[in-house]
């Protein structure tokens, strides 16, 4: 887009750089795996530990060549997934298959060990970056070169480097950007999926990148943020338009409390389809209680507690009258999962358009019912009544059971469907509006470095979170919580040890991840700009925070000892080193 070398040359500081990031792995509490059975008929039902049940169906279809219609998948609760269980590992295929041939039912479970084998682990990257800025720190021109880690398969892999190309032009006001990017084969497990599907990666060049053109200039770091971050209203290089962004708030916010310089990265919600809809079936049965039927699924994320708000809120009624059914192919209508932090604004907005489909259904009922007009009616508590005469009014139950009991009558129920106003992006230019709404994030942090043996601590940490608007507050903040965890050990400590090709550490005992007792203070800030397409206002929550947690981590540490610090994990071993290298640290007060 536009002409990187105009920009270039319209520059006052310009920088290059190189940095790198490794493998990590979801670590999820349950590991892969299922249970497959044949019934008389000759028809497949497989429990699976997956993100899609549709995803995973069509898997085993084209893998057996069976028709989808001889196959049933459920999600049970599942330990968590983190974009490692979109379908893409071979458990379910591998029950299905010898259930298959055999005829008996199958169960299979990945001990740790084996799950660390067959996981498909976050992209490592290495990524050349060149920025310039003007005098008055605004983005003239960025070029970029990414060489991504495939592994021994693609997966995702294609469509992880095309979000790391092209989403952190998203966040700020750029007119001259060229990137190049490529896929290289190796002999090693495949790359795949992992909260923030390769957003981190890209935030730690760019974000560190930012920091060093912002000290080379004289500026703030956050002001150098502030005079390029997207506005409300606009549109992004690559076509994307920002219908809410507050992302200059989210930055305001964190850095007034931790009194540091900030730095964010953002998510947003996307799908290389045509369609990247949800559908939803709320019923009302005969003792007044709505249910829900969404295939979305659930990941331990607080989705079916959010489902359930949205359809009581519309409908009227306590959560605890909402019931929320399963993930079930047999059941529910088509989707396509829970990923990209998609669920609440897709999602969330099927289930609202049914719920509220559904209320019309029961006001035309108890008009004719009441003999009244549907204008005059209104919802209470389970009971509608009619406005100008209060005495008149009858229970949802009465209304189903009445329509029931009817010659021609049916239950309450409707189905509904949402697909997001975005347009396909150009398949040659990648120019086109592909999300509907984006989520941004600002996270600032204060650390100490004890330079004699390298030990980081993490002193406070602030995340600044733009979600549109908090249906569930208490989730939210739960949500930025695990994130930010996961960020953390992205930082610090999580690395993928490597003899001819195996991973020697590919187990819990040598894979070290975050633990509760080494977080820092974390302060979460929800930041509401109401998303006029997202369920009462709000988007998608809990990737922001992890995209940036690696640079802001890195970029801290460098403050502190004056040295870039420009590969993940920063490790004591790392920061030694680059101190030998440079004699000592520069910046002891920092």
């Amino acid at each position: 887009r536009g002409d990187v070398e105009r920009g270039f040359a319209e520059s006052a500081v310009i920088h290059e750089d190189d940095y790198t990031t490794p493998h990590q792995f979801q670590a999820y509490m349950e590991p892969l795996g299922g249970v497959a059975e044949m019934d008389g008929q000759g028809r497949l039902t497989i429990y699976a530990a997956t993100q899609s049940i549709y995803f995973t169906r069509d898997r085993i279809s084209n893998a057996l060549e069976l028709p989808s219609a001889k196959i049933r998948v459920i999600q049970p609760h599942i330990g968590g997934g983190f974009g490692g269980k979109l379908a893409e590992d071979g458990t379910a295929v591998i029950t299905a298959f010898i259930a298959l041939k055999t005829g008996r039912s199958v169960r299979l479970f990945t001990n740790r060990l084996d799950d660390f084998g067959a996981a498909r682990p976050r992209m490592p990257t290495k990524t050349y970056l060149k920025v310039g800025l003007r005098k008055d720190g605004t983005i003239a021109a960025k070029e970029a070169r990414i060489f991504g880690n495939n592994g021994a398969s693609s997966g995702l892999a294609p469509e992880i480097l095309m979000h790391m190309a092209v989403r952190i032009d998203s966040l700020y006001r750029l007119e001259n950007v060229k990137t190049d990017a490529y896929l290289a084969y190796t002999n090693l497990l495949p790359a795949g999926a992992f909260r923030g599907f390769g957003n981190p990666q890209m935030a730690f060049a760019m974000e560190s990148h930012l920091d060093v053109l912002a000290e080379t200039l004289g500026m703030d770091p956050a002001e150098v943020r502030l005079r390029n971050v997207i506005q409300q209203g606009d549109v992004s290089v690559h076509g994307c338009r920002m219908d809410s962004c507050a992302i200059d708030v989210c930055i305001r916010k964190a850095t007034a409390a931790i009194h540091s310089s900030s730095i964010r990265q953002k998510a947003s919600l996307d799908s290389d389809e045509t369609w990247d809809g949800s559908m939803a079936i709320v019923e009302i049965s005969e003792d007044g209680l709505a249910k829900v039927t969404c295939g979305e699924g659930e990941l331990g994320q607080g989705a079916k507690t959010v489902f359930a708000q949205i359809a009581a809120e519309e409908l009227d009624l306590d959560i605890q009258d909402v019931q929320i059914t399963g993930a079930d192919t047999d059941n529910a209508p088509f989707c396509l999962g829970g990923y990209a932090s998609r669920l609440t604004l897709i999602a969330g907005n099927a289930v609202r358009e049914a719920a509220v489909a559904c209320r019309e259904r029961l006001l035309e009922i108890a008009a004719e019912r009441l003999e009244a007009e549907q204008d005059d009616l209104e919802f209470r508590e389970g009971v509608v009544s009619s406005k100008a005469a209060p005495e008149k009014s009858i229970t949802l139950c009465d209304i189903v059971r009445g329509d029931l009991s009817n010659p021609g009558g049916d239950r309450v129920s409707v189905q509904a469907g949402w697909d997001p106003p975005t347009e396909v992006a150009d398949p040659e230019t990648y120019y086109g509006r592909n999300t509907a709404a984006s989520s941004f994030a600002c996270v600032a942090a204060a650390v100490e470095v004890d330079v004699e043996i390298g030990e980081v601590r993490l002193v406070d940490l602030v995340v600044a979170d733009d979600l549109g608007r908090a249906i569930n507050p208490l989730a939210a903040e739960g949500q930025i919580h695990g994130e930010v965890a996961q960020g953390l050990g992205y930082a610090l400590f999580e690395h993928a040890v490597l003899d001819e090709g195996r991973f020697v550490n590919g187990n819990l005992a040598d894979y070290n991840l975050p633990k509760a007792e080494g977080l820092p203070n974390l302060t979460s800030i929800l930041v509401e700009s109401m998303d006029p397409h997202g369920p009462f206002g709000a988007k998608g929550c809990s990737e922001c925070a992890l995209n940036a947690c690696g640079v802001v981590i890195a970029n801290a540490v460098s403050n502190a000892v004056g040295l870039r610090m420009k590969e993940l994990p920063v490790t004591p071993q790392r920061i030694l080193q680059r101190l030998r290298e440079t004699g000592g640290p520069a910046g002891m007060n920092r």
